[in-house]
C-alpha cells in the first residue's frame, strides 16, 4: 500500500540533510555478482540514471535527520536501529526511475531479513 503524508518533513530539514551529503553524489548503482570474499561489486545501474549519496556518518547524526527518523519510527513502529542509512537520490532533468527489483534472494537468509518497508521523502 501507499500512503501519502503531507508536511512530514520541514524545507530546513530537507535542506540539512542534502547539504551533508550534497559533495557526495555518485552515479547509481545496483548490485553486480558476488566476490570470493562475499561482497558484491557495484554496476551502473541501467534502471536508475539518479546520482546517490549515502547518509552516512554526520549526516545520519544530523539533528534533521535524527528528527525524521524518528518520525518515521513512530509511522511505522519499526525502530530505528533496524534501518538502512537513507539512500539520497538526485534527478535532473532526463534522468529517470524504472522498474527495479531492491532484493536478492540472499536477503532472506541475512539476520535482518529481507526489506519490509520502503519510506519515500522527496525534498
Amino acid at each position: 500500500w501507499v500512503a501519502t503524508l503531507g508536511g512530514f518533513v520541514s524545507e530546513a530539514e530537507g535542506a540539512g540533510i542534502i547539504g551533508t551529503v550534497d559533495t557526495q553524489f555518485s552515479r547509481s548503482t545496483d548490485q553486480g555478482a558476488v566476490d570470493r570474499y562475499g561482497e558484491q561489486a557495484k554496476v551502473v545501474s541501467q534502471s536508475r540514471t539518479s546520482e546517490n549519496a549515502w547518509c552516512t556518518g554526520s549526516c545520519e547524526t544530523h539533528p534533521a535527520t535524527v528528527a525524521v527518523m524518528s518520525r518515521i519510527e513512530a509511522v511505522t513502529g519499526i525502530p530505528t536501529e533496524n534501518y538502512e542509512s537513507f539512500q539520497v537520490l538526485r534527478y535532473t532533468k532526463g534522468q529517470e526511475y524504472r522498474a527495479h527489483h531492491d532484493m536478492s534472494r540472499g536477503d532472506n537468509r541475512l539476520a535482518c531479513g529481507p526489506r519490509v518497508y520502503t519510506f519515500f521523502l522527496y525534498l
